[in-house]
C-alpha cells in the first residue's frame, strides 16, 4: 500500500514498551451456558437472510477492484438490520441468569461477522457468539467492551450460521442494551482454516515477512496489522509513535480505508497475522482489538489517523513506528502490509 511505503520511508526504529493489561483484548474467554430446548421451539429464534450469489459477487468485485488500486479488499455483502432482544430471538432463564438467544443464517456464507451498533452491558453480563457448523466460540464480551461510541465490531466466525447468546444475571444494576445493526456475508472466504482464504493472491513481489532476509525490519513488522472495516473490507495500517513516547495507541492508515467516525468505531484491528515461517501458511488470528476514534484524515493525501479504543496487551508485541518530517527523500524503501487481505508481506 502506498501509504505504508511512505510511512516506512520515514521510519526511525524507536520502540515503546507498553504497560498495558489484558483488558484491551476483544473478548474475555469462557463458555456460554448450555440450554436444553424442545425440538418444537428450536426454530423460533432463527433469522434467515436473503440469498446471496457468491460467484456473482466475486466477479462484480473483481471488476470494481480493476478500476482503481486505491480500494480495500471487499469480501462481504452487508445486511443492515435492527435485531435486539425486544424484537427477535428468544429468552430463557435458569433462575439465576436470564439468557437471550438468536440464530442468524446466511446460506452459503464462508463466514459471518456482526456489528453491534448498540452495546452497553452491566457488570457480570456476558455475550457470546458460536459458529453452528464449526463450534467456534467468540466471547465473552463484557462491560469491559463498553465504549463511548457503544459500537462493537467482531471478527468473523466460519460457516453460514451463528448463534448469539446474551447472559444477564438476575439483579444487575441495569438492563443491558444490545442491538445488531449489521450482518455481513463473506463471499470470498477469509477465515484462517478455510482453503478459500486469499493466501498468495497478492503476487510474487510480496514476500512473507518471516523469510530469512536480513533487512532490518524485524521490529517494525509488529507495528503493521490487518484491519477489517465495517464488516465488509480488509485493509492495512500501522501503529505510530508520538513525541511524548507514552504508548498512546495512534494508528495510521489510508483515507480510502477509514474516512468516517463510524468506520473507525466499527473496525477490528488484527495484530501478528503472519506466517511463522517463510512458507505460506496461516498465522494467528486471536490477537485483535475492536474500535477506534477518527482523529484526522484527508482525501488528497489519502491518510487517516485514528486512536484505538483500548490499550494493547503486551502479548500482542506492539511496536510503535517512528517518523520524522524532514523534506528529504530516502535512497531506498520497503513496504510491509497485508495486500488484498493476505498474511503480512514485505516488498
Amino acid at each position: 500500500m502506498k501509504l505504508l511505503k511512505q510511512l516506512i520511508l520515514m521510519v526511525i526504529l524507536l520502540p515503546v514498551l507498553l504497560q498495558g493489561t489484558v483488558l484491551g483484548q476483544v473478548s474475555q474467554g469462557g463458555m456460554p451456558i448450555q440450554i436444553q430446548k424442545l425440538k418444537s421451539i428450536v426454530s423460533d429464534d432463527l433469522i434467515i437472510l436473503p440469498a446471496v450469489d457468491n460467484q456473482k459477487l466475486r466477479m462484480a468485485n473483481a471488476v470494481e477492484e480493476g478500476k482503481s488500486h486505491l480500494k480495500p479488499l471487499h469480501f462481504a455483502q452487508p445486511f443492515d438490520v435492527a435485531l435486539n432482544p425486544n424484537n427477535s430471538g428468544k429468552w430463557y432463564s435458569d433462575g439465576e441468569v436470564k439468557i437471550w438467544q438468536l440464530r442468524i443464517r446466511s446460506a452459503g456464507a464462508y463466514s459471518i461477522n456482526l456489528i453491534f451498533g448498540k452495546f452497553h452491558l452491566p457488570e457480570q453480563a456476558k455475550l457470546f457468539m458460536v459458529g453452528i457448523n464449526t463450534g467456534e466460540i467468540k466471547g465473552a464480551y463484557t462491560s469491559d467492551n463498553n465504549s463511548e461510541s457503544q459500537v462493537l465490531a467482531v471478527e468473523p466466525l466460519a460457516g453460514d450460521e451463528i448463534l448469539v447468546q446474551y447472559e444477564e444475571p438476575i439483579g444487575v444494576s441495569f438492563a443491558g442494551e444490545i442491538e445488531i445493526t449489521r450482518v455481513s456475508h463473506d463471499f470470498v472466504g477469509i477465515k484462517s482454516y478455510d482453503p478459500r482464504i486469499p493466501l498468495g493472491a497478492s503476487g510474487a513481489c510480496n514476500v512473507n515477512v518471516n523469510c530469512d532476509l536480513a533487512n532490518g525490519d524485524e521490529e517494525i513488522r509488529d507495528a503493521v496489522c490487518r484491519i477489517l472495516i465495517e464488516g465488509t473490507e480488509l485493509c492495512t495500517g500501522t501503529l505510530v509513535n508520538n513525541t511524548s513516547f507514552d504508548g498512546t495507541p495512534y494508528f495510521l492508515t489510508a483515507y480510502h480505508c477509514i474516512n468516517t467516525e463510524h468506520a473507525a468505531n466499527a473496525t477490528v484491528f488484527l495484530f501478528n497475522f503472519e506466517s511463522p515461517t517463510c512458507n505460506t501458511i496461516i498465522g494467528d488470528v486471536s490477537r485483535s482489538l475492536s474500535g477506534s476514534s477518527l482523529k484526522s484524515s484527508f482525501d488528497s493525501l489519502d491518510f487517516a489517523l485514528v486512536r484505538l479504543s483500548n490499550t494493547l496487551p503486551k502479548g500482542y508485541r506492539p511496536y510503535f513506528a517512528g517518523w520524522n518530517h524532514r523534506n528529504q527523500a530516502p535512497l531506498n524503501s520497503m513496504s510491509i502490509h497485508h495486500p488484498l487481505g493476505d498474511i503480512k508481506k514485505v516488498s
